[in-house]
């Protein structure tokens, strides 16, 4: 294929993120993988890295249909002539071509073919990065540097990709700031503070087939149209986020009974081909997209101004790259607003806050914890006028500080669960009791022992975890005056 050369005017990151790389190579780094936030003009770095090196074979690869599209399209408008390998797309293919364009999947089944590549340039870096398909693919090219890409540069757990040096381009917060992104607003439904995943099993993220069984019913479906019937009044092209089909079906009639006219969109109807070929919702008078989280990837309706997420997950990359749907820029949209059903605020932070991705699985889950903001949880409980409550980071900072005079069952809950010193715990405990409980706790009697253990090193966070179980059990707090045998009993200290 040939491209019709044209000048592409490269943002100032953009730029950096090239050089960045040239720099790297430089001082001996084969394995990169670029850190661009949803809506950075990803493709456009990517094809500008291939007039960067006009000596190299490049292959740029893809497990998704409708960025083979987008891909091709930047390839044109820098002018690189380039051979597409894709089911379906036989007559596009061109072996001796210096950039090959590939989809994953059609590489892997065509066994026969072998592409050697000086560089490799992988699209949606986290996903598959580490599967034997793409290490074949890598191992039978020959190639000497891989450069990956991803909105989410870090496995499942939030940890670091083994091996990849990180560059660093915009992040949300910085292209919101800068014009690139359109903000948001966090609304997120007071119903789901009695909405418990506690249960739900989670080999890596939560069983779709237990959600079901949890979330997929008349009582939240009908509360979750509610939620957003609830919203700010404007005209509204929405996409709602769900983990399985029965879900998406279900959910899909609920809005359309109660007067939202809403599609299913999944692998099991004929919707789902229009969406990936598209990347756009079909031009019907639909109000709401409802769908499993495989669009979620590669879509690109800009007009999308709202995103509901009933999807819970403890993946924070499939996290964000949902709420990115919405962020891409559109005439006329000032706004997007986020409606939370899955509690995914308190599992994962603010959709803008900055994502440090961890050396380890040990520190991946210090920094999760640290991204839970449980004083929401006070925020919402305060505010019994709405069925949706707006929240921001400011708005946490303020609550905190507010939290200091409230001496309420909810105020002392959330002072509990943020606190962080032993004597602080204790406090609160004494505090907490006489509410809580009919048995008052006496912090004299046993707060010398709790101290003297956390000082010598004891983990606190056992002790809280302990405190907060009896509190919810309804247990006597003074059985914690019996602190050294339940030490005995107990694996402290992991």
């Amino acid at each position: 294929m040939h491209g019709v050369r044209q000048e592409m005017v490269l943002r100032k990151y953009q730029q950096d993120i090239l050089s960045d790389v040239e720099a790297n190579e430089v001082f001996g780094a084969d394995k990169m993988i670029v850190s661009l936030c949803t809506g950075g003009g990803k493709s456009l770095v990517i094809s500008s890295l291939c007039n960067q090196y006009p000596d190299d074979r490049i292959v740029i690869l893809t497990s998704i249909t409708k960025l083979v599209a987008q891909i091709a399209d930047h390839l044109d408008e820098v002018g690189i002539e380039y051979s597409i390998l894709k089911a379906g797309m036989e007559d596009k293919f061109d072996a001796a071509k210096r950039v090959q364009l590939v989809m994953e999947q059609t590489l892997h089944a065509r066994d026969h073919i072998d592409l050697a590549a000086d560089i490799i340039i992988k699209d949606e870096g986290h996903l598959g990065w580490n599967g034997d398909r793409y290490k074949n693919i890598v191992k039978s090219s020959g190639c000497d540097t891989e450069i990956l890409f991803s909105a989410t540069p870090y496995d499942q757990s939030g940890v670091v990709l083994d091996g990849y040096e990180i560059i660093q381009g915009l992040n949300t917060s910085e292209a919101t700031a800068q014009g690139y992104l359109t903000p948001a607003d966090t609304y997120i439904a007071k119903f789901t503070k009695d909405v418990d995943f506690s249960d739900i099993g989670a080999s890596g993220d939560y069983s779709a087939n237990e959600l079901d069984g949890v979330i997929n019913n008349d009582s939240y479906n009908e509360a979750v149209v509610e939620a957003y019937r609830k919203l700010p009044k404007r005209e509204r092209r929405s996409i709602c986020f769900v983990s399985s089909v029965s879900h998406s079906d279900d959910l899909a009639a609920k809005f359309n009974e109660l007067g939202c006219k809403a599609k299913s969109v999944h692998s099991k109807n004929s919707e789902e081909a229009r969406f990936e070929s598209e990347g756009l919702i079909p031009e019907d008078d639909y109000e709401v997209i409802v769908s499993v989280n495989k669009i979620a990837i590669g879509f690109d309706d800009t007009s999308i101004n709202t995103v509901i997420n009933c999807r819970p997950t403890k993946i924070k990359s499939l996290y964000y790259q949902m709420i990115g749907r919405g962020l891409r820029l559109h005439e006329g949209k000032d706004v997007v607003d986020i409606l939370d059903c899955a509690k995914a605020t308190l599992e994962h932070g603010f959709y803008d806050q900055v994502f440090v991705p961890a050396a380890n699985k040990v520190e991946a889950k210090k920094t999760h914890k640290s991204m839970q903001l449980s004083v929401i949880d006070y925020i919402i409980g305060k505010d019994d006028a709405e069925e949706v409550v707006r929240v921001n980071l400011s708005g946490v900072e303020a609550a905190k500080k507010s939290l200091e005079g409230d001496s309420s069952i909810e105020g002392l809950k959330a002072k509990f669960e943020l606190c962080n010193d032993i004597r602080e715990l204790l406090d609160l405990l004494e505090l907490i009791a006489p509410i809580a409980s009919s048995h008052k706790f006496s912090k004299n009697f046993v707060a010398p022992e709790v101290i003297e253990y956390v000082d010598m090193g004891g983990s606190f966070k056992a002790i809280k975890t302990r405190a907060n179980n009896i509190l919810k059990q309804g247990k006597k707090l003074n059985a914690l005056k019996f602190f050294p045998e339940w030490l005995r009993e107990q694996s402290w200290g992991r």
